[in-house]
């Protein structure tokens, strides 16, 4: 039998992710791509940087936006 978390582990798990979520509106002015992959996003309103890493399909809409065909994209990446 499968043991699960007990429904106060459970709030806490939730309670945990409700309170690190954070929903960001940015002018792509404010953004930069590091060589690295590595996705900066600097709030000049309020002096804050955040750092985001981008995953497969974060890549695949990116590509998909600016129109570069996914092939090359990912060599571009690798290169």
């Amino acid at each position: 039998m499968k043991n699960g978390k007990s429904l106060v582990e459970l709030a806490q798990e939730l309670e945990r992710q409700s309170q690190a979520k954070k929903d960001f509106v940015a002018s792509t002015e404010t953004m930069e791509m590091t060589p690295g992959g590595q996705l900066i996003l600097d709030n000049s309103s309020s002096d804050d940087t955040y750092d985001f890493s981008l995953t497969e399909v974060a890549h695949t809409q990116i590509s998909q936006r600016l129109n570069i065909p996914l092939k090359y994209y990912k060599r571009m990446r690798e290169d």
